[in-house]
């Protein structure tokens, strides 16, 4: 759905790449929300952050809640 163009062609190798990361990040943060609670994604998915062990959330992620503007 998400891979091909509505005429039926591929999208581009870069389009998709994009797509998956989003969709990688998204699910991260539904788990780390408490939204899901475990991540539907493969062990040996590379999550394109480095992540400390035992760290529930980072400073950014604090702030966004915090402040409630979200930018």
């Amino acid at each position: 759905m998400l891979l091909k163009l509505p005429s039926g062609k591929e999208r581009a190798k870069p389009t998709v790449e994009k797509t998956k990361r989003v969709l990688r990040m998204f699910l991260v943060w539904a788990q780390e929300t408490g939204r899901i609670e475990k991540l539907p994604l493969p062990k040996g998915t590379p999550m394109g952050r480095s992540l400390k062990k035992g760290k529930d959330d980072d400073e950014h992620s604090r702030e966004r809640a915090t402040s409630g503007a979200g930018a």
